[in-house]
């Protein structure tokens, strides 16, 4: 897969094209690509998927949902369903400033030369949002592409959507949040120092800064670790209410890797939640502490056996 911008894109004969923030990349943003990369293969068209570097909400908004995916991340999911080109859009004023009609026209006919534009149901594009299905169809028949609309894809009777994954993760509900993104919710960010203390009781914690916004709920998780091209298991604890300061709970992942003893600060580490344990809990003291976490850690290692 070619990662490009519209500036450095080599030109195109035909192309295939669907446009999105895609954060999360879940089941029924994968179902939007599949469909993509499907109808460019029936067409000999080179499939193209048109992206955000940030969420566009931040440029026009100023405020924007916290992101589930990092770029890094989006663009390793987004490659595996096959796509031909990702093209990184900075959405900035001047490109959110864009009409919709010049957007079809100096961009998905211009630059990319789209037989087929392929959106989700409720996708709204250009300046204020003005474009839409029915715009896409009156200048496709114009000016000669094809509009497919991919219908909304359900888990039981609700509609999967990047919100209802952000609620799902933010709850507490990474069952849910799987259903919906078709894999372990996983967040991805750099260890650095924490307050040293696990180590003072034989449970050594690497503390990550996450580069995702969303964290799930404080408690305890058992987790799947990747770092540095290899996996290992752990259990994670959001929050820790025995040493934090009232008012103010850690908000960053403390994970203990089993049988594990480097030295890993400034790593790269993506933690995938795979089952929330129990909620936070304060302990009287360090023992009552070590003796609670010896029974998570029974029971996680049955969770990942």
């Amino acid at each position: 897969m070619i990662v490009t911008t519209f500036k450095r894109i080599a030109k195109l004969k035909a192309a295939v094209v669907t446009l999105g923030v895609f954060d999360g990349v879940h089941l029924a943003h994968q179902k939007i690509i599949r469909q993509t990369v499907m109808e460019a293969g029936r067409r000999k068209a080179k499939s193209v998927v048109i992206t955000f570097e940030k969420h566009p909400k931040k440029t026009t908004h100023k405020e924007a949902p916290p992101i589930l995916t990092t770029t890094t991340k989006k663009i390793e999911l987004i490659k595996k369903l096959g796509v031909d080109i990702l093209i990184l859009v900075d959405f900035n004023k001047k490109f959110a400033s864009i009409t919709a009609k010049a957007f079809v026209e100096n961009i998905l006919v211009k630059i990319l030369k789209a037989k087929v534009v392929v959106i989700g149901h409720d996708y709204g594009f250009g300046k204020a949002k003005e474009g839409n299905a029915e715009l896409l169809k009156k200048e496709g028949a114009v000016l000669g592409f094809e509009t497919l609309i991919v219908k909304p894809l359900f888990v039981g009777n609700k509609i999967i959507s990047s919100t209802g994954i952000r609620n799902a993760v933010l709850s507490g509900d990474i069952t849910a949040a799987k259903k919906y993104l078709g894999r372990d919710y996983a967040v991805i960010g750099r260890v650095e120092a924490g307050k040293k203390i696990g180590r003072t009781f034989g449970f050594p914690t690497a503390n990550l800064n996450c580069f995702n916004e969303v964290v799930p709920k404080e408690g305890v998780y058992a987790v799947c670790i990747r770092m540095e091209g290899k996996l290992y298991k752990g259990a994670c604890s959001i929050s820790s209410p025995t040493f934090d300061k009232p008012g103010k709970p850690a908000a960053k992942p403390e994970v203990f890797i089993f049988d594990f003893k480097k030295s890993i600060y400034n790593k790269i580490m993506e933690i995938s939640f795979i089952k929330r344990i129990r909620g936070s809990q304060k302990f009287k003291d360090i023992p009552a502490l070590v003796k609670q976490i010896k029974k998570d850690i029974t029971v996680i290692k049955k969770v990942l056996k």
